[in-house]
C-alpha cells in the first residue's frame, strides 16, 4: 500500500487560481512497489483536475480527500521521465483510497486519469 511517511502539510492560497495549493514541507511517499517519491516544500499543483461536468458525480476540484492523491500525481506527471504511466495511475489510486474515497469512485477516476496520460508522451518504459 502506498503511504506518506509524514503527513503533507498543505497551504491553501485562494487568490492563485492556477495552482492554489502549495507543500509546506518536503515530503516522501512510500509507493505499493516500494519505490519512495520525494516532493519538495514548497511544491505547488492545482488540486484534482476534474471537469465541472462531473462534480455532482465525483466531487469538485478542492475535496480535501482528493488532494494529497492529487499532489503527488501532478508531481509524478511534471517527472513522468522519472515514473511509468502505471506507477502513476497506481500510486493516485492507493492514496485516494487511503484518504477516503471509495474504491468504486476511486477507480473510476483512475481509469479516466490513466486514458488521460495514456495519450502523453514521455513517461518512463
Amino acid at each position: 500500500m502506498t503511504y506518506f511517511e509524514e503527513e503533507p502539510k498543505i497551504k491553501i492560497d485562494l487568490h492563485n487560481e492556477s495552482k492554489p495549493y502549495t507543500l509546506m514541507d518536503s515530503v516522501i511517499v512510500v509507493t505499493s512497489t516500494g519505490g519512495r517519491v520525494r516532493i519538495n516544500k514548497g511544491y505547488n499543483w492545482n488540486g484534482a483536475d476534474i471537469p465541472r461536468c462531473f462534480w455532482k458525480l465525483i466531487g469538485t476540484n478542492s475535496e480535501i480527500e482528493f488532494l494529497p492523491a492529487s499532489l503527488v500525481h501532478d508531481f509524478m506527471c511534471e517527472n513522468k521521465h522519472r515514473f511509468t504511466l502505471n506507477e502513476s495511475c497506481d500510486t493516485f489510486y492507493d492514496l485516494l483510497v487511503l484518504y477516503g474515497t471509495n474504491r468504486l469512485k476511486a477507480k473510476i477516476m483512475m481509469y479516466f486519469v490513466w486514458v488521460y496520460q495514456k495519450l502523453q508522451k514521455g513517461w518512463k518504459k
